[in-house]
């Protein structure tokens, strides 16, 4: 979701005040916040904040709704148009019931919203926390408390097109320390998605995506991708995870972090998984297959050895192993 291109249909906060240890006590707020230029720089910092943490994991609703309503009060509130009152009061409910169970939990504000964009409706749920900064009033040095934007550590975004579509991953959400955003996941319903081909077709994309944006040269473009796949087979090999930054650096040395935002935000892939090697080869490899006609060769023969004519939709491949000849000549006695 681009950060300036959104409209803030619906947004309210409400409060849960409790200290680790203690009991909680629920604050529900009496009205929604009104949809105007303040409400929309609020949540502009928020999805800002979202955007550039690493922590964020992908994921679906859990299928067992009943376990987990907060899905079907979302569902029927998008469906119905029910007052996001009275649904935003009772996700607050279920929250604050998770969060008395939790003794090491404390409370906070939860921020709901419902945003709409060209691209496609999202639905966001978090917690915020206050904390102290200070200011110059007059020349005296005065104390402010204010809502802690930039830690962020309870939070998850939806989707909407692809939950209504069944795509996954639809749903996002940060995994901070584990006892505390637990009790949030379960607020939410959800479910980490670890689908090694699907995440490594998208780690495919995001990669070619990436370095479309840079300014190299084919050759550069071509070599870090083979950087990227040697990386991503060896620990393929190793029985081992791929981490997004690790890649980072091979892609962009001089801003190693930004792969991993730019996969995060807008391919939704965790921070790592389960690689598959035979989506990965693609990143090196051209194969193409019907019933009769088999290709394959590796992105680097590209206007050396095989050149493709795009105005006649033409593949020529020249400088023929030896083998291959011979197999050719025998077929065309």
């Amino acid at each position: 979701m681009n950060v300036e291109d959104f409209i803030v249909k619906n947004l309210i906060v409400h409060q849960i005040k409790k200290e680790q240890q203690q009991g909680a006590e629920l604050d529900l707020a009496p009205e929604e916040l009104p949809a105007d230029a303040l409400s929309h720089n609020f949540i502009k910092e928020v999805i800002n904040s979202y955007y550039h943490k690493r922590s964020k994991f992908f994921g679906t609703f859990n299928a067992d709704k009943e376990a987990f309503p907060f899905q079907s009060n979302l569902d029927d509130f998008l469906k119905t148009r029910r007052p996001f009152l009275d649904f935003s009061r009772r996700a607050a409910q279920a929250l604050y019931e998770k969060a008395s169970g939790i003794r090491q939990a404390t409370g906070g504000y939860l921020v709901l919203s419902f945003l709409e964009s060209e691209q496609c409706p999202y639905f966001i749920a978090l917690m915020l926390h206050n904390v102290e900064r200070f200011r110059i009033e007059e020349f005296h040095l005065k104390r402010s408390v204010i809502l802690d934007i930039d830690k962020l550590d309870l939070a998850s975004f939806i989707d909407i097109a692809k939950w209504r579509k069944a795509v996954p991953p639809y749903l996002s959400f940060i995994r901070g320390r584990k006892v505390l955003s637990n009790y949030f996941r379960e607020f939410i319903g959800c479910t980490e998605f670890i689908e090694s081909q699907k995440t490594s077709e998208q780690l495919q994309l995001a990669v070619i995506h990436y370095l479309g944006r840079l300014k190299l040269t084919d050759e550069e473009r071509e070599k870090r991708k083979n950087k990227v796949f040697d990386y991503c087979a060896g620990q393929i090999n190793e029985n081992n995870l791929i981490f997004l930054g690790q890649i980072g650096p091979i892609l962009r040395p001089e801003d190693p972090d930004d792969f991993h935002r730019f996969a995060n935000n807008f391919y939704m892939i965790s921070p790592s998984f389960e690689g598959h090697r035979k989506v990965l080869e693609n990143l090196v490899v051209l194969s193409y297959s019907s019933r009769d006609l088999t290709i394959r060769f590796n992105h680097a023969l590209l206007n050396k050895t095989v050149h493709y004519d795009r105005e006649k939709e033409e593949l020529r491949i020249s400088e023929l192993p030896e083998s291959l000849v011979q197999e050719l000549d025998l077929i065309t006695k």
